[in-house]
C-alpha cells in the first residue's frame, strides 16, 4: 500500500581484518537509495550498525539493504544472522 515508512536495518559484521578500507550500507528502495551509515575505517574485527530513514513509497515498491566492506583482502566478511539473537535485521511499517 502507498504511503510513508520507516525502514530500519541492523548489520553485525564480524571476522574484519584490519585491511578493510571501509564499511558503507545503503537502503534502497524503487524510488532513492539513502546513506544509512558509513566508517572510513575499521577499529574492531567485530562492528554493529543500525540506522533508519523515513521512505515514500507507492504500492508495489521494493526495498532492499546493501552492505559492502570495501579493501577487506579475503573478500569475506561474516554477516551475524542468529535466529535466537537476531543481530542483523531489515524490517519497515507503515506510519500512515
Amino acid at each position: 500500500v502507498a504511503g510513508k515508512y520507516v525502514l530500519r536495518t541492523q548489520v553485525q559484521a564480524n571476522a574484519i581484518t584490519s585491511s578493510a578500507s571501509s564499511i558503507a550500507c545503503h537502503i534502497f528502495t524503487s524510488n532513492r537509495s539513502w546513506l544509512v551509515w558509513s566508517s572510513p575505517g575499521i577499529i574492531t574485527s567485530q562492528c554493529t550498525f543500525a540506522g533508519s530513514v523515513v521512505a515514500d513509497l507507492d504500492a508495489g515498491d521494493k526495498a532492499y539493504v546493501n552492505f559492502r566492506v570495501a579493501g577487506e583482502s579475503g573478500d569475506i566478511v561474516d554477516i551475524q544472522a542468529d535466529a535466537g539473537a537476531p543481530s542483523t535485521s531489515f524490517c519497515g511499517w507503515l506510519l500512515g
